[in-house]
């Protein structure tokens, strides 16, 4: 694995690709068990890192790594009958990795509380569902920084929310 901070050069190009999807059926515990400790696994092997979020039978996954092996992966994805309606929202070079600790991360965020005021978001949804790039990427990064809250909170036993 790749240690924090790395950053690319021309013989270490990194590629960072956010994508999402729709979850084919309704996977449980079990069957989402299943997945990530499979996807783990071949991460580790292919020195790929990210994290996955799923809410509501749909997937965000962050992926860094080389552009070969993060080609291969969204391949296999994109054929995988698990998983409908991939669309990648974000697919760009790298200068230094952003889950360089984790082969594959995952939370289940929470759904946002609903509030009396009109323009309150979901970041969530925001990524899923959105087709405005603009609010797509605001709400990846609110989710990379959400992500980076919830790994230094883990780091202190802060108990997850």
């Amino acid at each position: 694995m790749v240690p924090a901070g790395t950053t690319t050069s021309i013989s270490n190009p990194l590629r960072y690709l956010v994508y999402t999807s729709i979850a084919a059926g309704h996977p449980g515990n079990e069957e989402m068990e299943e997945i990530l400790t499979a996807a783990r696994s071949h991460n580790a092997d292919a020195d790929i890192t990210g994290f996955l979020l799923y809410r509501d039978f749909r997937f965000v996954q962050f992926l860094e790594g080389s552009p070969e092996a993060i080609g291969s992966l969204m391949e296999s994805i994109a054929r995988d009958p698990r998983h409908t309606d991939v669309r990648v929202i974000i697919d760009e070079p790298g200068a230094a990795r952003s889950f360089p600790n984790w082969s594959m991360g995952f939370r289940i965020p929470e759904p946002s509380k609903k509030h009396p005021l009109a323009d309150m978001r979901d970041s969530f949804s925001d990524a899923t569902t959105s087709t405005d790039q603009d609010v797509i990427s605001r709400a990846i990064r609110e989710f990379s920084l959400w992500i980076k809250v919830r790994e230094a909170e883990d780091a202190v036993g802060v108990p997850a929310s």
